[in-house]
């Protein structure tokens, strides 16, 4: 039994400001032809339903993303899915504090 791809990469940083757009890509890790929408399911630290669950946006070259806006301040975990492909996740943080913006 062969094991399913799985997405190639999930291009999401680690930490983000107040306010600033999260922005997610993911890839497939085998550069063939499966043609998979991936579904973006994202959750925040301590919750057991989801913040949200939507399908990613095709870019280019087998390329999908998403964008999440307006995060409130938290850990967060997000996983992306599809048919035929292995789910893979991640984390990262919304700081509260806005870019620019000094402590003390």
């Amino acid at each position: 039994m062969s094991k399913r791809p799985m997405p190639h990469v999930l291009d999401v940083g680690d930490l983000f400001y107040l306010g600033q757009p999260v922005e997610l890509q993911a890839n497939l890790l085998t550069a063939n032809e499966l043609d998979t929408d991936f579904t973006v399911t994202l959750w925040r630290s301590g919750t057991t339903q989801p913040v949200v669950s939507r399908l990613m946006t095709r870019i280019e070259n087998h390329w999908q993303k998403t964008v999440f806006e307006s995060l409130a301040p938290g850990d967060y975990r997000v996983e992306v899915s599809g048919e035929d492909v292995e789910t893979a996740g991640d984390a990262f943080v919304v700081a509260d504090i806005k870019e620019g913006q000094e402590e003390g």
